[in-house]
Parts: structure tokens; sequence; C-alpha cells
């Protein structure tokens, strides 16, 4: 699966009306991700092709409302295994793999001088 990209504020480059995007997929970004607040979901498609008891799968346009409807990080996680469970139903015999991984960019502060010891943010 590819990774998903969700700018904290919505896509800010010009003409484009994304709010979220397989990282790499929108057109003259660069590859220039990563503002404060910005999150990247590194998800299996156990997530997306889970069947609720009626068969019909969680799938891609859940996962980007769900997505725009949260802050990121942690909490993405959280929504997004609470959001399947209630889904897929007491009964629910789990098809594949789930893995859910959230990377949300942190405000990092500035180095004012030359260092020899890593920087560990936390």
């Amino acid at each position: 699966m590819a990774p998903l990209f969700k700018p904290k504020t919505g896509c800010d480059f010009p003409g484009c009306k994304k709010r979220h995007f397989a990282l790499g997929y929108c057109q003259g970004h660069g590859g220039n991700y990563g503002k404060v607040g910005d999150t990247v979901l590194l998800h299996s498609d156990g997530l997306v092709e889970a069947h609720d008891p009626e068969r019909k799968m969680f799938g891609f346009p859940r996962l980007a409302e769900l997505m725009n409807g949260c802050s990121g990080g942690p909490e993405l996680i959280q929504l997004l295994l609470g959001e399947l469970d209630g889904f897929t139903g007491p009964d629910w015999e789990q098809e594949d793999d789930i893995t859910l991984v959230a990377l949300q960019r942190a405000a990092v502060p500035a180095v004012t001088g030359a260092s020899k010891t890593p920087a560990l943010v936390s």
C-alpha cells in the first residue's frame, strides 16, 4: 500500500484540491512534504479490505474520510482501530494482518551552534 499523506491543514500547493493523497502522488509538490502537524499513515491492506457482516469492505473512501476528520499521530491510530471494531462487529474473524504506523511531524527546536551530540526528539 502506498503511504497516505495528510497535511495538517489540507494541501496548500496551488491548484491542488486534495486533502490527502498517496505520498508523491500530488503533481508539482516535488517531494516537499513535512510541515509541523502533517501526518503520514503507513498501513497494510488488512484495514481497507476488512469486511463487515454483510461483506462490504472498509475501503479507501472511509479511510480518507477518517483521516480528514482527525488531527493525526497517535489519535489517528486509535480512531482507525475503533472505527474498524465498530465496522466489523463483535463476531468478526480477522482475514488479514492490520498494520498501522502514523508519523506526525513535530516542531524541532532550531540548533544555534554545532554539536557533536546527536539530537533526539521524542
